[in-house]
């Protein structure tokens, strides 16, 4: 204990020392540690009920069935979004739900995001990758 004397006032000061487990959990693991426990408690508030609703929906927003779902909604509607979809296939038709996964999950992640899914969605375009090819080409040619 430290006594720290300010004035006509003496304060004690009581100084702990704490080791914590220095191992970091990524944004995934302590989203799925939320839900498990959220749906562990047997009496839940209601705050805690829409915890648990929340966070169901975010682990349940990342899976790829959920992402490849969003994309092909998004392509058969009539909508700005929808164009952009096509324009980023281009000649290629949609690709089956497998070729989606196989491709997504190659990336060995845990968690998918919307811009994961769009990336193989493009990968799928043989046209744009090819010009993409040409133009760097092109670079490094007028470059030397």
């Amino acid at each position: 204990m430290k006594n720290v004397t300010l004035g006509a006032i003496t304060q004690e000061i009581k100084t702990t020392t704490k080791i914590v487990d220095a191992k970091k959990l990524t944004k995934y693991e302590r989203t799925k540690l939320k839900y498990e426990t959220l749906k562990a408690k047997k009496d839940k508030t209601t705050i805690e009920i829409k915890s648990l609703i929340n966070t169901f929906l975010t682990l349940e927003d990342k899976t790829p069935s959920m992402i490849f779902n969003k994309l092909k909604k998004a392509s058969t509607k009539t909508s700005e979004v929808s164009e952009h979809v096509k324009i980023a296939l281009g000649k290629s038709q949609f690709p089956t739900y497998q070729e989606f996964i196989t491709k997504l999950t190659a990336k060995n992640k845990q968690w998918y995001s919307n811009w994961d899914g769009i990336c193989v969605l493009t990968s799928f375009n043989k046209v744009a990758k090819t010009n993409d090819k040409v133009k760097k080409q092109n670079k490094k040619e007028q470059a030397k």
